[in-house]
C-alpha cells in the first residue's frame, strides 16, 4: 500500500527533468492539483523551469531546488519538505550520445537521485525507464519482466537497462517504473520537439509538402480540412522562393488559432492517411505518471 494522507491535505511532488519534454507536460498534470511541485534544476537552467512556470500560472507552487545529477545526492543540502511522490525523468535520451555521456547521465544520475530520495524518505518513488531495457529480446516482452539475458544492442539501451537495475535494487520507497516508446509529441497540441528536425532531415520537403496537399481537404482529425494550415506553406515554397525545409518546419510547428491542436498533429495524421495507417490515438505519458500518483493505493506496477 502507497502512502495516504487525510482527505483535503495537500501533496508534496519532486520532479527531475521538469523541464524535459514529459516532464514538463507532468508538471502541469500535477499542477492541476493542490499541492507544490519542487523542481531539480541545474546551474544555467533556472530561467527555463521559471520560463515553464510562468507558462502554467504556477506562481509559488513550482518551487526550483539547485542540484545537478552528477553530484552525489544530486548535491542538494537542507531540504526539509517531505515528499510524497518522488519523479525521476532526467536522463539522456539522445542516441547519438557518447557512451561517457550516457553513463554519466543515466547510470551516475539515477545513482545519485536514489541517494538523495532515500535520504529524505519519499512517499513513492516514480521511475521512467524505457522500453529500450528489452534489447533486442525476441518475443513478447512484458510489463512484469526485466533481466531475461536479452541482448542490448547500444549503450543507450544498456545505461536504461542499469538505471533501471539501480532503481529495483536500491530504492527504499514504494516504487513504479514507466517504460515509455518512442514520446514524439503531444497528441492533444501536435506539440514536437527534436523530431521536427528529424522529419525535415529524413524527408524531401517540397515533395512531402505536395503529398499532403493532395489530402488537405480530408477531414483527418479536425472537423475543419487541413487547407488553411498547409495552403499558405505550400504557397511561400511556389511563389515567395521560402526554402521547402522551412516551410515544413514551420508548418510543423504552427498552432492554430483556437490553439487546441498544432498543425504538426494534423500533418502527422494526413501521413497515417497516407500510408494506410489508423490515426493517432491520444494519449499523454505526463497525465499517466499523474494519475498513477493520484492511486497511490494500487499495487505496485511496472
Amino acid at each position: 500500500m502507497g502512502p495516504s494522507k487525510h482527505e483535503g491535505e495537500d501533496l508534496n511532488y519532486f520532479v527531475t527533468g521538469a523541464t524535459g519534454f514529459i516532464g514538463r507536460h507532468l508538471v502541469e498534470e500535477l499542477l492541476k492539483r493542490d499541492g507544490t511541485v519542487y523542481a531539480l534544476v541545474r546551474d544555467g537552467s533556472k530561467g527555463r523551469l521559471d520560463e515553464l512556470g510562468k507558462r502554467l500560472g504556477a506562481g509559488d507552487r513550482l518551487v526550483p531546488v539547485p542540484g545537478d545529477l552528477s553530484k552525489e545526492a544530486l548535491g542538494i543540502e537542507g531540504f526539509d519538505q517531505k515528499i510524497d511522490h518522488f519523479f525521476h525523468l532526467a536522463a539522456v535520451y539522445d542516441i547519438e550520445s557518447d557512451e561517457d555521456t550516457l553513463r554519466k547521465a543515466n547510470v551516475d544520475g539515477t545513482r545519485h537521485t536514489i541517494e538523495f530520495a532515500n535520504s529524505i524518505e519519499v512517499g513513492r518513488f516514480h521511475h521512467t525507464s524505457s522500453i529500450a531495457v528489452a534489447g533486442k529480446y525476441k518475443g513478447l516482452f512484458r510489463e512484469d519482466m526485466f533481466d531475461e539475458g536479452q541482448k542490448l544492442p547500444h549503450a543507450y539501451h544498456a545505461t536504461k537497462f542499469e538505471s533501471e537495475k539501480l532503481v529495483r535494487a536500491q530504492v527504499e520507497a514504494p516504487l513504479r517504473i514507466y517504460r515509455p516508446g518512442l514520446v514524439i509529441g503531444n497528441s492533444e497540441t501536435g506539440e514536437m520537439e527534436e523530431v521536427v528536425d528529424l522529419l525535415v532531415e529524413a524527408l524531401d520537403p517540397e515533395r512531402f509538402l505536395g503529398q499532403i496537399a493532395r489530402h488537405r481537404h480530408e477531414p483527418v482529425a479536425r472537423s475543419e480540412p487541413l487547407a488553411e494550415l498547409v495552403e499558405p506553406a505550400l504557397g511561400s515554397v511556389a511563389h515567395e522562393g521560402v526554402d521547402g525545409a522551412v516551410a515544413l518546419q514551420q508548418l510543423l510547428h504552427e498552432v492554430p488559432a483556437d490553439e487546441s491542436r498544432g498543425a504538426g498533429h494534423e500533418v502527422v495524421q494526413v501521413l497515417s492517411l497516407m500510408l494506410g495507417r489508423p490515426h493517432c490515438t491520444r494519449t499523454s505519458h505526463g497525465g499517466r505518471m499523474a494519475r498513477s500518483a493520484r492511486e497511490s493505493s494500487a499495487p505496485l506496477g511496472y
